[in-house]
């Protein structure tokens, strides 16, 4: 993975949490299973890049 496509995955996963701070400051939000889902994916796309 180049520097490129890591500081991508960072930016994304940023992304990601600031938009889950935003839910939770306005008390929505999603279910444990839609958020687990979710990191499950980003985790092996992130590992999958690397291979």
């Amino acid at each position: 993975m180049d520097n490129n496509e890591l500081a991508q995955n960072e930016i994304e996963l940023l992304r990601v949490l600031i938009c889950g701070e935003k839910e939770i400051e306005a008390s929505e939000g999603h279910d444990l299973d839609e958020v687990l889902a979710e990191a499950d994916f980003l985790i092996t796309r992130f590992i999958m890049s690397e291979g």
